[in-house]
């Protein structure tokens, strides 16, 4: 657990990193991490977060980034590695600003790449674009939390890795 807060949050450390003043509202910082896990797992079947996205109003929104933000806002009580998270960062009203580096130990190659593509794409697009562009197929059918393979079957996996995908979710719901 504590290593996947770790990859969120030096996730959201390399994103903001990437702002001038490394600082970004919360919204466009969770569709950049949207899209950029998005096109990892449709390129690699698998995402850069391991985050669950559920479907807002404004389009999806990773629970545990949220967590980390909520946490980093107003002291809000959370698991440890959450709370430790949130010191990474510092909120004020809906601006989430960094407040250190990111550290390059926890993302491969492919993840900072595919980061890197997703803020390119977004990081100019207004709220509203940014909603209406992430009120994909993926957000339209979920009830709630949003499910792997449509996320990636919404950013145009292959027939091919949807199965894989559907497989490696299959394998996590089994119990013994």
């Amino acid at each position: 657990m504590k290593d996947r807060i770790a990859i969120i949050l030096h996730s959201i450390l390399y994103v903001l990193n990437k702002f001038d003043n490394k600082t970004v509202d919360s919204h466009k910082l969770s569709k950049i991490l949207y899209f950029a896990d998005q096109k990892h797992l449709t390129k690699y079947g698998k995402d850069i977060t391991g985050d669950s996205y559920v479907a807002m109003k404004f389009g999806p929104v990773p629970s545990c980034v949220l967590d980390i933000i909520n946490c980093a806002k107003d002291g809000s009580t959370y698991e440890e590695s959450i709370e430790l998270a949130s010191n990474g960062i510092d909120v004020d009203g809906y601006n989430v600003k960094a407040l250190s580096d990111f550290d390059p130990e926890w993302l491969s190659k492919s993840e900072i790449n595919c980061i890197d593509e997703s803020f390119e794409e977004n990081k100019n697009l207004s709220f509203s674009q940014l909603t209406d562009k992430s009120h994909d197929m993926a957000w339209n059918v979920a009830m709630h939390y949003m499910d792997k393979k449509k996320i990636a079957e919404a950013g145009g996996a292959n027939e091919a890795l949807l199965n894989y995908i559907d497989s490696k979710e299959e394998v996590k719901n089994i119990s013994f």
